[in-house]
């Protein structure tokens, strides 16, 4: 059999349905091996963001998303992305060409030491030195990415490997993994918790997934203990529920803080060390209690217990031992009480943050609704809107199983702290890596794997531009994600570091394309937002069309900047 057949018949045994990347000399081999196959290769018009959708994929199911690239310099453009990924516990299997290793006709062109690069940020990499190994190789690869802590696996398949023959011609079967918890770890679990007062759950990355959600849901309503996620654990559990305290985006000067440090045990459900803060741990006065499916990883702090298995299973053996009682009672938490968090009425979220009902849970999915929009009409009141405002907006309009696509900056931390995530995977951004420019292609998986909920890519103006050419990507494959763009014409967070450390203003400013023109280039409808008044209304419009859109605002972030101030980031 052909290599490049068997490495295809391989990449089939492991479920795989999407691959993304761009072709190039020495992968077409593998390409013309695909052209038979029901995997569907993406052809994205950079590596990094063809990077960033196989991380989403993988992040969204559970399963190692594919990217494929040529040697050289389609390797080394895939390294945000693979880091992306590594960093954010995303499993991705990277499969990158290279030259025949007895063809030397080209020298050193293009040549990169493409596995030393890799091996710095994934947590296995080699080459496929010969169509026997070819097997063992992806098996490998698939069980290491999806297994322990997910991540990246990178394989370097040569031209002359994938062009020759192999004598096997047979993908290996799956391994299945015994990932049950310890009952020792987990009856010492349930004793500490069972001794503790003052119990507060994390929730973290690790534990926003569909198939966690139910049981960490009943793991919390169980205990009946106040929670708080990281910014990558919103929507594991819905932060509708009156013992959600919220959000913490910075690490200190938040009333979020006065819990963390009242509570005598901090509970870790999925959280990894690359989240960021990690002041939740290392500066709490309490023991720490880790629920994960991989051991913890060196961060400057340890937990004292842990419980290593499959999250659901873990929790359901724990709350079977767990001694039930009136956690919390009579302790105050500094100016306001557990109680009171239960009663809805803690000093927690801000007045605007407060204004969030679950008013939208009968919102029919907008492809249900007859109404079809092209565009917004543009209100003559074009002004600047404040962040704040627009979260708010946002999360009254968009259906209740919508999800929002986050890029990185200022904006970033308003949705964080004051957008509410009914379910896992709705609010969607990266807080680990934390880089530019992967928005709009997060976006278009979450909308080719959840078609019928809505999909906005909230982005900004500098990191919309450094992955932009993928809108026509998006386009082509008829993946409806409505983007809105968020206007300052500057690298936002980075301009308030600089104000804040009193620096002058210098290299953050930059122009903008006519976004009219940019968008209609592309064939997608566009609309200016630009009345407070009328904010609801326009978006509404904008998300209830089944064709993409293109909304484009001027943000106002000067109530961001002076919360940004008052606290320690």
């Amino acid at each position: 059999m052909k290599g490049a057949d068997l490495f295809v018949k391989c990449l089939e045994n492991e479920g795989v349905k999407y691959i993304f990347g761009i072709p190039g000399e020495e992968n077409l081999d593998l390409l013309d091996s695909l052209k038979d196959s029901e995997i569907k290769f993406i052809t994205t018009r950079h590596e990094q963001a063809a990077a960033f959708m196989a991380a989403t994929y993988g992040r969204l199911t559970g399963k190692a998303g594919v990217v494929l690239s040529t040697l050289g310099p389609g390797a080394t453009n895939l390294m945000t992305g693979i880091a992306h990924a590594q960093l954010g516990a995303m499993p991705l299997v990277a499969i990158t060409a290279e030259k025949s290793a007895k063809d030397r006709q080209e020298g050193k062109f293009q040549k990169v030491e493409v596995i030393k690069m890799m091996q710095s940020i994934v947590k296995e990499s080699s080459r496929v030195d010969n169509g026997a190994s070819i097997a063992g190789t992806v098996r490998a690869a698939f069980y290491q990415a999806e297994n322990g802590r997910p991540g990246v696996v990178h394989i370097e398949l040569p031209e002359d490997v994938a062009a020759g023959t192999s004598e096997v011609d047979t993908p290996l079967p799956a391994e299945l993994s015994n990932n049950y918890p310890n009952s020792a770890d987990i009856s010492n679990a349930a004793a500490v918790i069972s001794a503790a007062n003052k119990p507060l759950v994390v929730v973290g990355s690790g534990a926003n997934h569909k198939n966690i959600s139910a049981s960490l849901t009943d793991f919390i309503k169980t205990l009946g203990v106040p929670f708080i996620s990281t910014q990558m654990g919103k929507g594991a559990v819905d932060e509708r529920l009156d013992n959600c305290l919220g959000c913490p985006i910075f690490t200190e000067g938040q009333k979020i803080h006065e819990i963390v440090n009242e509570a005598d045990l901090i509970v870790s459900i999925g959280y990894g060390v690359y989240e960021k803060p990690p002041f939740i741990f290392s500066k709490a006065n309490s023991k720490l209690l880790s629920i994960n499916s991989y051991p913890t990883e060196d961060a400057g702090f340890t937990f004292e217990h842990e419980v290593v298995g499959d999250i659901p299973a873990s929790l359901k053996a724990v709350i079977e031992k767990v001694e039930q009682k009136n956690y919390w009672k009579g302790n105050s938490l500094t100016e306001f009480k557990v109680e009171e968090v239960k009663g809805g009425q803690h000093e927690l979220f801000t007045e605007s943050n407060l204004l969030f009902g679950g008013e939208l849970a009968d919102q029919p999915e907008y492809e249900l609704d007859p109404y079809e929009a092209e565009s917004v009409e543009e209100t003559p009141n074009h002004q600047p809107i404040s962040i704040e405002h627009l979260v708010h907006s946002l999360r009254t309009v968009i259906s209740k199983n919508g999800i929002v696509c986050l890029d990185n900056g200022l904006y970033k931390l308003a949705f964080a702290e004051k957008y509410k995530a009914y379910k896992a995977n709705s609010l969607i951004l990266d807080n680990a890596l934390a880089t530019m420019g992967a928005g709009l292609p997060t976006a278009t998986v979450a909308k080719m794997l959840n078609p019928s909920s809505q999909v906005v890519a909230v982005v900004g103006d500098g990191g919309f531009m450094m992955n932009s050419q993928e809108i026509e990507t998006m386009m082509r494959l008829g993946v409806a994600v409505k983007i809105l763009l968020l206007e300052d014409k500057s690298f936002g967070m980075i301009e308030w570091k600089q104000e804040h450390l009193g620096l002058k203003e210098n290299g953050l400013k930059f122009e903008n394309p006519d976004w009219e023109l940019f968008a209609k280039s592309y064939g997608i409808a566009y609309t200016r937002l630009g009345d407070p008044d009328t904010l609801q209304g326009d978006l509404r419009k904008g998300l209830m069309s089944r064709k993409a859109a293109f909304m484009h605002m001027v943000v106002d972030y000067t109530e961001a900047k002076s919360h940004l101030a008052s606290a320690t980031w």
